[in-house]
């Protein structure tokens, strides 16, 4: 689905048109709110992404990508080995005035930066040599505009590259949940969010299935005593 197809259902919802260039707009920012909300609602496993920090030697302090949510995991890759994640407090105990310099091993969340916002972690021992550390994290969703500039999303843009359409649906639910709200029509306001919370609870489900292992299923009493066996849910008809 397309921002405006879901502009355009989540309008009709509420008895509204998307002809309407105030009512369009106003979607448009609903939207990007609903998809604040769903994206920070979980660590969603089709928001994971990476990216690769490359050191400088003698520079101990990196920012991460602008549009990290949540780290996940940081390893050297040049010299082959995950790295310990620690907090500021192991750094003070450990090298106090952060002289250390070496092959980095650990990371050091500090923040968010005042001046661009972007997440920042020290790399431990300060690197002495060039080295590469790909991580993993979850990212932010873009937001919504018009004609889709600056790294966010076109109102004529395929959504399926930043999120499952089952989530899709989420947002035509909660466009038209916050215009019932506007409106003053508290019922219809309950009524779309019931429906965003089931859609949402179906993408909790999904997510928590998705390449998981296989289980297991005991037999029925009228099979043999004892029996089990391991199947594949999406092989069943």
């Amino acid at each position: 689905m397309t921002p405006l197809e879901i502009m355009t259902i989540g309008l009709r919802r509420a008895g509204l048109t998307i002809s309407s260039a105030i009512f369009k707009d106003n979607a448009r920012d609903y939207m990007n709110i609903q998809m604040a909300e769903i994206g920070a609602a979980t660590e969603w496993q089709w928001s994971e992404t990476e990216a690769t920090i490359t050191t400088a030697a003698g520079t101990k302090t990196y920012s991460l990508e602008p549009d990290v949510y949540a780290p996940i995991s940081f390893r050297n890759s040049t010299n082959n080995f995950p790295m310990t994640v620690r907090t500021a407090s192991w750094l003070d105990a450990n090298d106090s005035n952060q002289s250390d310099t070496g092959d980095p091993d650990s990371i050091i969340p500090i923040g968010i930066n005042s001046t661009t916002g972007y997440w920042e972690v020290i790399l431990w021992p300060t690197p002495n040599v060039i080295v590469s550390v790909p991580y993993r994290y979850h990212k932010i969703l873009p937001l919504f505009t018009s004609g889709g500039l600056s790294s966010t999303i076109a109102d004529s843009a395929d959504l399926a590259p930043y999120m499952p359409v089952w989530m899709q649906h989420a947002l035509i639910y909660g466009v038209s949940m916050m215009y019932h709200a506007e409106k003053g029509d508290f019922d219809g306001e309950s009524r779309e969010r019931q429906n965003k919370d089931t859609q949402i609870d179906l993408a909790y489900a999904l997510d928590g299935r998705a390449f998981a292992n296989q289980r297991v299923r005991l037999g029925r009493p009228s099979d043999s005593l004892g029996r089990f066996e391991f199947y594949n849910p999406a092989a069943l008809s």
